[in-house]
């Protein structure tokens, strides 16, 4: 993850820690139906999104693994149909319509106007890739050495 990610990781922790315990109190003082609500909510947003963070790429000989927590994605690689790096500024006006823009990285789904709909599974803001399948689906990942990821892609 990158510092802009760590940060706000470590935040939110902290935040979810401090309400908790703030909630416990409260909870000892009779708002129990709210302070569990409350608790509950929290406790499932924030393991949803440990669950679904990017963790690491494996490119094997026939597919491109993206591994997670809960799951792994696994994209074959005869689907295939592209796989460019992403200049910066093409993604400066990528809007997130559903998932993480920090906790644990970002993942989840994206539109931009010059690549469309993508789902991201990324780690951080640069070192950019787009992969699409021939189903036209869209990735957006952020290998470590993303020249030599796409090199490897393309073999």
């Amino acid at each position: 993850m990158d510092s802009y990610s760590n940060g706000i990781t470590a935040t939110v922790t902290l935040l979810l820690i401090a309400i908790l315990l703030a909630e416990c109190l409260f909870f000892q003082f009779g708002g129990t139906i709210i302070s569990v609500s409350l608790s509950s909510f929290l406790l499932v947003i924030y393991t949803g999104a440990y669950l679904f963070k990017p963790g690491s790429y494996e490119i094997t000989d026939d597919a491109l693994i993206i591994h997670m927590p809960s799951k792994n994605v696994t994209i074959p690689i005869q689907e295939l149909n592209k796989v460019e790096i992403i200049d910066m500024k093409k993604m400066k006006r990528t809007k997130g319509l559903f998932g993480t823009r920090g906790l644990f990285g970002y993942s989840g789904k994206l539109w931009n106007p010059q690549i469309g709909s993508s789902t991201s599974y990324a780690t951080r803001k640069n070192k950019t890739i787009l992969v699409q399948t021939s189903h036209n689906e869209k990735f957006i990942l952020t290998p470590d050495k993303p020249a030599k990821f796409v090199r490897q892609l393309k073999k």
